[in-house]
């Protein structure tokens, strides 16, 4: 009787022994697929925003007359200008638009001569609460903020030189059952319009 409780008793710490290795083996692995995602969200992010400030931001008020008006649309979550682009002069915006149920994030597009030319890529509520996918605050030439509500006119938009764009993308993370947290990295880059100072 003694020998089968024996048996009996390390085969259930046996057993135990092995749940917690395959356990850990599992979450060693969760944590290991959600590394390399974070790490490569980093990358992509520094990507998206590189290519918007050095491809499309650079190109505002390019090959346009002193003057002419450049900023043709101003809000938190867009911003329409004009340049020349690739050669050509082009109709450029940089929009965030509606939350998407399917996939729950904000796309954010460039549209150029209101054709998708980039993107979209996926932004998120960010988890404070004090950013909805994307945010564009406008700076006058002495770096004082311009209030959102001002710039729905041409005259005020004239005044634009330069932007700070805060945006934060995401991954979902490696089962959304067990980890409901997104995968999110924030990013936030300035943009002075040179273009418009000479």
């Amino acid at each position: 009787m003694n020998a089968l409780l024996d048996t009996l008793g390390a085969t259930i710490i046996g057993a135990m022994f092995m749940l917690t290795v395959l356990t850990s083996m599992h979450s060693i692995q969760a944590m290991s697929h959600n590394t390399h995602l974070a790490i490569t969200l980093v990358n992509i992010t520094e990507k998206v925003s590189a290519l918007l400030d050095y491809h499309y931001l650079s190109a505002v008020g390019t090959g346009l007359s002193p003057g002419s008006s450049v900023i043709t649309e101003a809000t938190a979550t867009k911003i329409a200008f004009t340049g020349e682009l690739n050669g050509t002069l082009r109709t450029i915006e940089f929009i965030r638009e509606d939350f998407d149920n399917t996939l729950k994030g904000y796309p954010i597009i460039v549209e150029v001569d209101n054709v998708a030319d980039y993107g979209p890529f996926y932004s998120s509520n960010s988890n404070d609460g004090s950013l909805s996918g994307m945010n564009i605050t406008y700076y006058n030439s002495n770096d004082v903020e311009i209030p959102i509500a001002e710039l729905n006119t041409q005259i005020n938009r004239n005044d634009i030189r330069s932007i700070r764009v805060e945006m934060e993308l995401f991954y979902n993370t490696y089962r959304r059952d067990l980890q409901a947290i997104d995968i999110k990295h924030r990013i936030t880059f300035w943009k002075y319009f040179t273009n418009l100072y000479l």
